[in-house]
């Protein structure tokens, strides 16, 4: 205890992300017109980082969303969570904080453990999260989030072949700043409650020296109640520190050192065992004679008892380097970053004692970046024809998991049942499983503007990864369930991802856009194999061609932003994870494989609307169609044709943001609201219980502002509407569900300085 303190009090010397939009207003750019001021009558710009260069949103030809930290803040939501209400076309769902489920354009992963990387690649301050469980980020002192959709392989890391989350974080202030902000809340479910609290302190510690440091608490009963132990699942609370020193070592030099920990300790991760209306009546690999009761409510939930919760803790530090000459602009960023989690499930879903599954995992990985960028109107642009960035990204990474499968008394895989039917000696098969990973990239980008309207960008990408892998399994009943055995395997995959993109400049406050990209997903090997074979047999890295045209516009006179954005992906070799049982036995293995096809195709439209001073609307809506031209998982089973899973075809968001002047103050009142599509959970769009039905949630929120105090009231999911966020389907026997939370009120007060 007294190193992690020891620990946490380094920690807070480094790095940041979120609090207060960082909306920069650019008004002496030449492309913006000079009507959009921040007069409160215009939509504002913000500066972004996409193209590793610092843009108007409005200016950057590619597909992309920027939240501002005080968007997010308003909504009362401190992870990525938010971002799917506010960007139209994202998808996220977790049953915990563990395994969270982004997809972007029906694009994503669907298996959530450390062999699989993810297809959404997340960046904070330009450094690759690997990990699913160090992703879901808590943005509570974050500038702003960019939202990048469709591959992004030129400029950005490793398997971003759907989109990347570009998060940058605040920058230390240079006089004295302070804020502190809480929250507590109220959910529809058993009366739940929740409680947040951050705060940063910022400003200079030294002649050309800066520093943030920022911490945050949050800890919230969970929405699911296990009815026969009193507990509640899949809530738990988790702290966060993070802190971040610049030094500006002169007016052309610059290092940034940021570094963050986390801590989260949640309560037990519980899966609700659903019967569907008696279509599914089989517990999977339950003894004759053992059952156990679907209450209707699925909010009440068993759970076997004595079940420990989820513990993840981990952070990283990172060295980023700006230096500037004449000509060209050089950045490096060093960055090193590790994770344990340690998590046990009661995979069954009941209070039998039948199937617990424990993960335990350790990881860390190290990157490297180097990029040289031309300096804007520097000599290299030969009078602002081009603009360029060619770099270098090398990443190493290794992951130890082991995985407990422990089979209880009232499981048929017991070994010699007794007459009397109770169950017989429990089970216990582990498999444990090592993966080194290398990763070397060489990548460039080029800006050829042909005249003041006409722009070309050529770019590309030359990745090579490399997996060493060896598989273990050691079970307590050989020769009655599974082996033991000790099975290595290596595989290395290469790949070059062009990006060619087409801008046109119709005047100087409409922007068209056409681009044509491809992207890679290095292979990937499989979950806790079953045996020697199995282990080597690694998936086939995913491949992806995208087709892009869209138009960005402030029209009005910059009181009105419409972007619209149209996409044609081609998408093959696609890995899907199926829990699937073993031909003539009880038996389940998860199982990773190649061979389906996909055509997805849809629009976006999003923007906002300035009404008056004060007053103004957003709006987003996305239509996709995803399905698969080609999937044949076996000689039995063809999903051809079916949706691709977690893609829905209609999306809406739109909220009302009125900003009301008051003698001492001002008064913030937002009404928001979403509509996501019924869509499938699975591949398997004909199994009962896969199928989630279209889902409305409305949010309100009003915020009094006077001094340097901030009260205010939400709630969230104002109608109360029932939503899941995981599902596990085992067809043809029960399906495994965990439910999202309800109606959830809340009050917030915040101070700054």
């Amino acid at each position: 205890m007294k190193n992690r303190h020891a620990l946490l009090a380094f920690l807070a010397f480094s790095t940041s992300p979120i609090a207060t939009a960082h909306a920069q207003v650019a008004a002496d750019s030449p492309s913006t017109p000079a009507a959009t001021q921040d007069d409160g009558y215009h939509v504002e710009d913000i500066v972004v980082t996409a193209r590793k260069r610092e843009e108007r949103l409005q200016d950057v030809p590619v597909a992309i969303s920027a939240l501002s930290g005080s968007s997010l803040l308003q909504r009362g939501s401190t992870d990525i969570r938010a971002v799917a209400t506010l960007s139209p076309g994202v998808f996220y769902r977790a049953a915990d904080r563990r395994v969270p489920s982004l997809y972007i354009r029906g694009i994503g992963t669907r298996s959530f453990t450390d062999e699989a990387d993810a297809s959404i690649g997340t960046f904070v301050d330009g450094v690759y999260i690997a990990r699913f469980s160090s992703a879901l980020q808590d943005l509570f002192d974050v500038e702003r989030v960019e939202v990048l959709k469709g591959p992004q392989g030129t400029l950005f890391g490793r398997n971003t072949i759907g989109g990347a989350l570009n998060i940058v974080t605040r920058s230390p202030t240079d006089e004295f700043h302070a804020q502190v902000n809480a929250s507590h809340t109220w959910n529809q479910e058993f009366g739940g409650t929740g409680v947040t609290v951050s705060g940063l302190v910022s400003g200079p510690i030294a002649e050309r020296v800066k520093a943030q440091v920022s911490a945050s608490y949050s800890d919230a009963d969970g929405v699911m109640k296990i009815v026969n132990t009193g507990r509640t699942g899949n809530g738990g609370r988790n702290a966060t520190v993070r802190g971040k020193l610049i030094f500006d070592l002169s007016d052309d030099a610059k290092l940034t050192l940021n570094s963050d920990y986390y801590d989260s300790h949640d309560e037990t991760s519980v899966y609700r065992s659903n019967d569907v209306d008696g279509r599914r009546p089989t517990i999977l690999l339950v003894r004759p004679g053992a059952t156990s009761p679907v209450d209707p409510n699925p909010y009440k939930v068993t759970q076997t008892p004595g079940v420990k919760g989820v513990q993840r803790d981990g952070g990283g530090v990172s060295l980023t380097g700006d230096f500037s000459t004449d000509a060209v602009d050089i950045t490096t960023i060093t960055a090193y970053r590790k994770a344990k989690l340690f998590g046990p499930v009661d995979f069954d879903g009941t209070s039998l004692d039948l199937w617990l599954v424990t993960t335990e995992s350790k990881q860390d990985q190290f990157s490297q970046e180097i990029r040289f960028s031309s300096k804007t109107d520097g000599p290299l642009t030969f009078g602002n024809f081009l603009k360029w960035t060619f770099g270098a990204y090398y990443f190493t990474e290794n992951v130890h998991q082991d995985y407990t499968y422990n089979y209880g008394v009232d499981s048929s895989l017991v070994a010699l049942p007794p007459p009397s039917g109770t169950g017989g000696t429990p089970i216990t098969w582990v498999s444990t499983e090592n993966i080194d990973v290398r990763s070397y990239a060489l990548f460039g980008q080029v800006t050829l503007n042909f005249t003041d309207a006409l722009s070309l960008d050529l770019g590309g990408r030359y990745t090579k990864d490399k997996k060493d892998y060896v598989a273990q399994a050691v079970t307590s009943a050989p020769g009655i369930y599974r082996s033991n055995f000790t099975q290595p395997a290596s595989r290395s995959w290469s790949a070059f991802d062009p990006t060619a993109i087409l801008s046109y400049k119709i005047n100087r406050s409409v922007l068209a856009y056409a681009s044509y990209s491809r992207g890679f997903k290095s292979g990937a090997y499989q979950l806790a194999p079953a045996t020697p074979l199995l282990a080597t047999q690694a998936a086939k890295p995913e491949r992806m061609t995208a087709y892009q045209a869209g138009l960005k516009s402030d029209l009005l006179g910059g009181r009105m932003r419409l972007n619209i954005a149209g996409f044609y992906y081609k998408y093959s070799n696609i890995q899907v994870q199926r829990t699937v049982l073993l031909p003539g036995q009880t038996t389940t293995i998860s199982l990773l494989s190649n061979g389906a096809k996909s055509t997805l195709k849809g629009f976006e439209v999003d923007g906002q609307f300035v009404f008056t001073r004060g007053l103004r609307a957003e709006y987003g809506y996305s239509y996709l169609d995803a399905k698969y031209d080609s999937y044949i998982f076996s000689p039995t089973v063809n999903f051809t044709g079916n949706h691709l899973p977690r893609s829905p075809k209609h999306t809406l968001n739109a909220a009302l943001v009125a900003d009301i002047p008051l003698s001492f103050g001002s008064l913030n009142l937002r009404g928001g609201g979403q509509y996501v599509d019924s869509f499938y959970w699975e591949p398997s769009n004909f199994d009962a219980g896969v199928k989630e039905p279209s889902y409305t949630s409305i949010d309100l929120s009003a915020d009094l502002k006077f001094s340097n105090f901030r009260v205010g009231a939400f709630v969230t999911n104002l109608t109360g509407n029932r939503q899941r966020t995981q599902v596990v389907n085992i067809n043809p026997t029960r399906l495994l569900e965990v439910w999202g939370p309800r109606r959830t009120i809340g009050v917030r007060a915040g101070a700054e300085w």
